[in-house]
């Protein structure tokens, strides 16, 4: 897609924030910011999001209306696209 195209259909001065022309910016608590598209039809829930760069995408279909999918929705973009805190506790001894 046409870059200008794009940085058209990300911005989201028109509607105080909310969405752009198609897109709309999916805020994580781990500070990164999705792109998405979604959408609902007859208890059937849909959702692809992608990075602002294009290279790391995610989409899915739920058999359930948008309201009950939500706080898993979160988990499941926190889970793909929130770096991985490392664990800094030593491994364990053997013994």
């Amino acid at each position: 897609m046409p870059r200008a195209e794009l940085r058209q259909m990300r911005n989201t001065s028109a509607s105080d924030g909310r969405y752009g022309m198609g897109l709309f910016p999916v805020p994580l608590a781990c500070g990164v910011t999705l792109w998405g598209h979604n959408g609902e039809i007859n208890g059937s829930y849909a959702l692809a999001v992608t990075t602002p760069d294009g290279r790391h995408s995610l989409a899915y279909r739920l058999n359930s209306t948008a309201a009950s999918g939500l706080t898993a929705e979160t988990s499941l973009l926190e889970a793909e696209f929130c770096p991985r805190r490392q664990d800094t506790r030593p491994p364990p001894t053997a013994g």
